[in-house]
């Protein structure tokens, strides 16, 4: 049951963890396109 237990909480941060890199992947392709528009 522990194991289980474990390995749910384990799934759960992982999860989390995904997220906030897609956060970070959101933010960084607005600032990529906001340094473009700078550029241009």
């Amino acid at each position: 049951m522990m194991c289980v237990e474990v390995a749910i909480v384990c799934a759960k941060v992982a999860m989390m963890c995904v997220q906030v890199a897609m956060m970070c992947v959101q933010v960084a392709m607005m600032c990529v396109e906001q340094r473009l528009s700078y550029c241009i």
